[in-house]
């Protein structure tokens, strides 16, 4: 289940991205957030906000398996909410 996600700005390179918003969204450490591994790309296209021209995207995944006592915390606002589900 996701805990953190956001955008690449130019030039920025993903696992950068993924230190940043685990820090931001979730309040990881970052010794935690370090452990995680690339693990795909999703490439698609989809029509822009004006719906008049294509907008091409790479998703980045990764994965962390997280301690069992490790807690989310939202950190930035961006998060209402964090839920375990099995």
């Amino acid at each position: 289940r996701p805990v953190a996600a956001g955008g690449l700005a130019a030039g920025e390179l993903p696992r950068t991205a993924l230190l940043k918003e685990c820090a931001e969204e979730a309040g990881m450490p970052r010794e935690l957030s370090m452990q995680a591994r690339a693990s795909s790309v999703v490439s698609y296209t989809s029509f822009n906000e004006d719906k008049w021209g294509l907008k091409r995207d790479n998703l980045f995944t990764f994965d962390l398996r997280l301690p069992a006592d490790f807690e989310p915390v939202c950190a930035d606002g961006e998060m209402a909410a964090f839920m375990l589900t099995p």
